[in-house]
């Protein structure tokens, strides 16, 4: 007697509900695309209970006809495709044909409809007794309700969690989805009480706002990017207010929330030197992509998708990272010039206080124009921007610069320098104490990722360097980078590149030529990570080492000269490592601690 049994369908969709129905936020989910898709402008989702008690949403989209009430909780039966061939390039949220049917199994479930085109609506209801129709009074529109969601399944529901943290499963999920059409006018309701309510405007800010309150919108500035077939927008969070998590972090897919680890890392890396370690952005991006370049059938909760190239996926977010900071920045550009991020100082620095500290010399920073002549000289030390312990006599030609620089560091007073490490200044409303070796670590890395414009210094004799077989054809293969670094280098032999120009901030350093070995090792390494990223990991080290030590001796000057760059440049707040650079006392918390 065969042993293999075939089960009804009843017991074939409780466990297919397990896949598709976990707990009540997956369900509220599944019910909220579904009216996503039926073209509601309106939705109103409303739990009690965790969702485990009852669910309701209720739309204003096109309804379903009486004719189509009873297959909506069959199995795989669905109005959104007709053949296998319809599952490239589907557009809408839902397409399986097995939330209704895996949530009428397992709850008892109510769908009061109208269709746009009828004259009545009509009530369905389903529980382990079976299945009722009538018509039923109701406006244009669904509106699906279930309750006492495994009352059939009590293994599964001793697995729920608490009511508390049900709902606190349940809220996200439906942000997400607001998020991801703000064309929408959502509105949560749990256990009575109003959550929130979207405008439905299309503006994706004002759901930001209506999500997460002003306090949290502020924090998030516009970013844009759009390349071949590929368009990414949204918002990012200012690099001034990393979170403590990755929840903050949201990525839809043409509409669709999806969760994908190229994505989270393309942001994480375009805020790599900008957060300190430890802490992550928050995001609202959304990609909008060709659909047969992406395949969404490959989870049964279609939370995650695969890519037909996840290498411009990856560049794609990351540029748009970067153009919320910069400008311009392009996958084939990627090592531009950087720019201030939009977000203002945390510190106010308008002028300086009207009787300075006793024994402190009030600094005053004006405006300084230089104009780089045609000449012949001996490199002598620049400081704070030269490695003082690794100076060379090599003779250079200066290059002729076509911008004016200005320095806007506003006033301050220069109070001194604790342990050869640490150096104190004051402004009006602040006391500032920053790290001179990250402070000047950051200016160096700064000024070698925008080498190409502005900070590459010709050599009056070229210098060769002899490399391996694999570095060599590495540095001629990406010479265009080594260019965008400050470097430019030609053959000199079967084995062996002389350098014509290197960034002007590792001029006469030994870090003049490590870092073109750095960069010739990382080009040359065969691994999976990207170039970009390996090349970035050598400039971190070179501007490191280049950097003026801890504890060693630096003049006043030197550090005025630091303190200038510090307070005229926002973006220096973390080294390129992710440690902080500064710390900033605020006048009214001293005067709070002293009872002034």
């Amino acid at each position: 007697m065969g042993i293999i049994n075939t089960l009804d369908t009843q017991t074939s969709n409780m466990i297919a509900a397990g896949e598709v129905v976990d707990r009540p936020a997956s369900a509220l989910k599944e019910l909220i695309e579904n009216s996503i898709d039926a073209g509601a402008t309106k939705i109103t989702a409303e739990i009690r209970g965790g969702g485990i008690l009852m669910m309701r949403v209720t739309d204003n989209g096109t309804g379903i006809s009486r004719e189509d009430l009873p297959k909506a909780i069959l199995r795989h039966a669905t109005s959104k495709i007709k053949t296998a061939s319809d599952l490239d390039g589907v557009l809408t949220l839902g397409f399986r044909g097995e939330a209704l049917a895996a949530l009428s199994s397992v709850a008892k479930t109510e769908i009061v409809s109208k269709h746009i085109d009828s004259d009545a609506g009509y009530r369905l209801y389903c529980d382990e007794n079976g299945v009722e129709l009538d018509e039923h009074p109701s406006p244009d529109g669904t509106v699906i309700t279930a309750r006492e969601l495994f009352y059939n399944q009590p293994a599964r529901r001793k697995f729920l969690k608490k009511d508390v943290s049900e709902t606190a499963a349940c809220v996200p999920a439906v942000e997400k989805l607001a998020l991801a059409h703000p064309e929408i006018s959502f509105t949560l309701i749990t256990d009575g009480e109003k959550r929130f309510v979207t405008s439905g405007d299309g503006d994706l800010y004002n759901t930001i706002y209506a999500l997460y309150g002003k306090e949290t919108a502020n924090t998030f500035i516009p970013a844009e990017y759009e390349s071949d077939k590929i368009k990414v927008y949204g918002y990012v969070s200012s690099p001034e207010y990393p979170r403590g998590s990755r929840r903050g972090q949201v990525f839809l897919l043409n509409g669709r929330c999806v969760q994908n680890k190229t994505m989270q890392a393309a942001l994480e890396r375009g805020f790599e030197s900008y957060i300190p370690r430890g802490k992550y952005p928050a995001c609202v991006l959304n990609i909008q992509i060709d659909p047969l370049s992406v395949d969404v059938n490959v989870h049964p909760a279609k939370l995650e998708v695969k890519f037909a190239d996840e290498r411009k996926i990856f560049e794609s977010v990351y540029c748009c990272v970067r153009n919320a900071f910069n400008l311009n920045v392009t996958e084939e550009d990627i090592f531009t010039e950087s720019k201030s991020p939009s977000p203002a100082p945390v510190y106010s620095v308008s002028s300086v206080a009207e009787e300075p500290l006793t024994h402190a010399e009030v600094i005053k920073a004006t405006p300084f124009r230089y104009e780089a002549k045609e000449e012949t000289r001996e490199y002598t030390p620049f400081t704070p921007e030269a490695d003082i312990s690794e100076q060379s006599t090599t003779a250079y030609v200066a290059s002729p610069v076509q911008e004016t620089f200005e320095a806007s560091a506003p006033e301050f007073a220069y109070i001194g320098e604790l342990w050869n490490t640490y150096v104190a200044v004051a402004t009006e409303d602040s006391f500032i104490l920053f790290d001179k070796h990250a402070v000047h670590e950051r200016i160096i890395y700064e000024q070698i990722r925008t080498a190409r414009k502005n900070y590459s210094q010709e050599l009056l004799t070229g210098v060769p360097v002899t490399l391996g077989a694999e570095e060599f054809a590495a540095a001629l293969e990406n010479k265009a980078l080594f260019e965008q670094y400050g470097y430019s280098f030609e053959e000199f032999g079967t084995d062996t590149l002389l350098i014509r120009a290197v960034p002007t901030i590792l001029a006469g350093t030994k870090q003049e030529t490590g870092l073109f070995y750095e960069l010739c090792s990382a080009a040359a390494e065969g691994t999976a990570v990207p170039l970009t990223e390996r090349c970035e990991k050598a400039v971190y080290t070179a501007a490191c080492k280049a950097a003026v030590r801890a504890k060693e001796h630096t003049t006043k000057e030197e550090n005025i000269a630091l303190a200038e760059k510090l307070l005229s440049s926002p973006e220096i707040r973390y080294c390129p490592h992710g440690r902080p650079v500064m710390h900033i006392y605020e006048k009214r918390e001293i005067n709070k601690f002293f009872d002034r």
